[in-house]
């Protein structure tokens, strides 16, 4: 669990991530979880500490939740079309194909379906970090050179193409996507990495690298999207000298067993890997990113640097922002902030991503929450 977020004393009892924590869950909403099979069911029923008088804003309409993770996005979304009450209503961190979209979109448009929606997420997903501690190509990474030379050899429209198009993921070329805080203070047309590259090829043989370097990226292979985006990466970034080598894992290993793995890291496992992130709260949410993504104290396994990276300097900057007296002032700096993480190369901002979600004809009230990135299911209630 991450240390900024609170949690209740009785999940003292099990080490944060482990197996028995996560067969010990403490709930204090409406459900609870009855029974978890890691990467293949989760089924929750009512929460008996929970009383409806106390929580006027979930109302529990259906008795039970039943998680099935072993389907394919594909498979899921033929599921969800079928609107079979006894083969699922919803999805749970499985959404449309992107080969479903441009087909949703257009119903959605011309007002033929109410069951799909593009909710805005304020967040990043997937974006790419890089490992600065990463032993490969005789510590390449840790040159800022280097990682720029890679920010210049992507090719950011080909992987948002890859993600569906701009209309459900419009490009993003900084930290901060839209809503929250800094992120309209930074000056439009901001890019310093547009794909170029003669520039990636000259700036890695200036760091010593002039036959280029063999990189491991780490995806989520049951991603619809993913596997799209390391493959345009592989075949764009190869002119510049770049060679990637694919380590495509299942959704339940990419963070556990990969981005908040310090020993991952450490050994060279990976030299990139796709993650996303979304802000704790919205509107004045840039602390929620560059407190546990960019400061020091976030490096992993302590928080979600991936990247293993530290600056006094942006640490101060952190500071100060908490420190204005002002919203505005505030975000004056979050958007330095920005610009100076954005210029360290240290991640790739693919796109400010909006959320495909869809549901069955049968559920009804499936409003969409951006914290969750999905239909509320405490508030959804069926018919048959």
């Amino acid at each position: 669990m991450d240390s900024w977020r609170p949690a209740p004393i009785e999940s003292e009892k099990y080490l944060p991530g482990s197996a028995a924590s996560a067969q010990h869950m403490i709930a204090d909403g409406p459900y609870q979880i009855t029974s978890y099979v890691p990467t293949k069911s989760i089924k929750l029923s009512r929460n008996p500490a929970w009383s409806a008088s106390a929580d006027p804003i979930r109302k529990a309409y259906v008795n039970n939740v039943n998680i099935t993770e072993t389907g394919t996005e594909e498979a899921n979304q033929t599921v969800l079309q079928t609107n079979s009450t006894t083969n699922g209503g919803m999805e749970f961190n499985s959404f449309p194909p992107v080969s479903a979209l441009p087909g949703l979109i257009a119903a959605m448009k011309h007002g033929t379906t109410k069951n799909f929606n593009l909710g805005p997420t304020s967040g990043s997903n997937p974006y790419l970090a890089y490992n600065t501690i990463s032993p490969n190509n005789n510590k390449a990474l840790t040159k800022l050179p280097v990682r720029q030379a890679i920010s210049y050899a992507i090719n950011r429209a080909h992987l948002i193409q890859d993600a569906g198009g701009a209309v459900v993921n419009p490009p993003l070329t900084h930290i901060l996507p839209t809503g929250n805080g800094g992120a309209e203070d930074i000056p439009a047309g901001f890019n310093p990495y547009p794909t170029n590259i003669a520039k990636a090829k000259s700036l890695l043989k200036a760091a010593g690298y002039p036959n280029g370097i063999t990189l491991s990226v780490v995806y989520n292979s049951t991603s619809t999207v993913e596997p799209k985006m390391f493959q345009s990466m592989q075949a764009d970034m190869a002119p510049a000298g770049i060679k990637l080598k694919a380590v495509a894992v299942p959704s339940a290993d990419l963070y556990t067993k990969y981005a908040y793995s310090l020993s991952a890291a450490q050994k060279g496992t990976w030299d990139i890997i796709m993650v996303g992130w979304g802000p704790d709260w919205y509107g004045t949410g840039a602390l929620s990113w560059f407190n546990p993504l960019y400061s020091c104290a976030a490096k992993v396994p302590n928080g979600s640097g991936y990247e293993q990276y530290c600056s006094s300097k942006l640490d101060g900057m952190i500071n100060a922002a908490l420190k204005a007296p002002t919203t505005s002032a505030a975000d004056q700096i979050w958007a330095k902030a920005d610009k100076f993480v954005t210029n360290q190369a240290i991640t790739y901002q693919i796109t400010q991503s909006y959320q495909p979600n869809y549901h069955s004809s049968f559920v009804h009230n499936a409003v969409y929450v951006p914290s969750l990135q999905n239909f509320d299911p405490t508030n959804v209630w069926l018919s048959s």
